[in-house]
């Protein structure tokens, strides 16, 4: 077998073997070979986490290369009041990089509403700072010259 099938193969598994939070379901791994898709944001988690439908099913994607405020911190509810305002209720197009989910099971995706890169424009309206989320740093150094270096990467 393959390597990559057989890497799809063990993460699919352990997608499917651990429990699923209330109301989430997660996408088989198998529905498309590149990584990119069109789906429909359903809910707004927090300034760097949304929800979305796709294929009937309701996933949670985590935005790659970026970190707004978490709850209880400063500036958390502007973070999320701007992801409401770009893409609640919005189609996105969902691109993968190299990893497919993270520790919480959260698809790792750059989303684009129309022409805007929203990862981008959360660093550049001062939502979010760039970060690197090794290995998935294809968008990096655009993410990284949004805002002039301010993000410590120079």
């Amino acid at each position: 077998m393959p390597r990559r099938t057989l890497a799809l193969v063990l993460l699919a598994l352990f997608l499917l073997a651990t429990p699923a939070q209330a109301g989430t379901t997660y996408l088989p791994l198998v529905l498309h070979s590149t990584g990119t898709w069109y789906a429909f944001v359903t809910d707004v988690v927090d300034g760097d986490t949304v929800r979305v439908s796709l294929c009937g099913m309701t996933l949670r994607v985590r935005y790659i290369g970026i970190d707004t405020p978490d709850r209880g911190q400063c500036y958390y509810a502007e973070a999320k009041a701007r992801n409401t305002e770009l893409v609640l209720h919005k189609t996105v197009l969902l691109v993968r990089d190299t990893s497919e989910a993270d520790r919480y099971r959260r698809l790792l995706r750059y989303i684009y509403t129309g022409d805007t890169f929203v990862n981008a424009e959360f660093v550049r309206g001062g939502y979010a700072r760039a970060g690197t989320g090794k290995p998935d740093v294809v968008q990096q150094p655009d993410l990284s010259m949004v805002c002039g270096g301010m993000d410590g990467t120079e």
